[in-house]
């Protein structure tokens, strides 16, 4: 562990810059590994940016993200991925983050010892207040799944966030 290599990462992007305003900008693409993300935006003086992967192979997706280190969950293709990802920093701002992601697989397996959730779909959100299953939905032995989750990291003074907004009410 630890010694495996990062994916080639592959940028091509055009670099402008406004006249008016001196605002400075960057639209194209990166290819991690095989996943390829398209988008841009401002980044100086202040960053607001999107990148998007749209309709893009699972197997693709899996293999960007097990080169940065061990998924807790095995995905087995076919599927696709579709996903946001925006950044945003005013100037002397903290940066922030909004990540939306849509995924379909064959199946998904957190543990051998536990069954197979198959012919599975989730939508995932993850922002500085932790991340947001709704819902994941598949078929456990034979029956129908539905899953809605909040993973929430815990305040610096050690106590709980509130709820995560875009988690339904039950």
């Amino acid at each position: 562990g630890g010694d495996a290599a990062l994916p080639k990462v592959t940028v091509q992007a055009a670099v402008l810059r406004d006249a008016q305003t001196a605002d400075w900008s960057l639209d194209g693409t990166v290819d991690f590994g095989g996943l390829v993300l398209t988008g841009g935006g401002r980044f100086a003086p202040s960053l607001e940016m999107t990148w998007r992967a749209q309709h893009e192979p699972i197997e693709k997706a899996v293999g960007a993200l097990a080169s940065l280190g061990p998924l807790p969950v095995r995905v087995v293709p076919p599927g696709h991925i579709d996903a946001d990802v925006q950044l945003s920093r005013r100037v002397d701002g903290p940066l922030t983050f909004n990540a939306r992601a849509v995924l379909d697989a064959k199946s998904l397996s957190f543990d051998p010892a536990l069954p197979t959730l198959d012919a599975v779909r989730v939508t995932l959100r993850l922002d500085q207040r932790g991340l947001v299953i709704e819902p994941l939905e598949g078929r456990l032995a034979g029956g129908a799944v539905r899953l809605v989750a909040q993973l929430v990291p815990p305040a610096p003074d050690g106590t709980s966030l509130a709820p995560h907004p875009y988690l339904p009410r039950l």
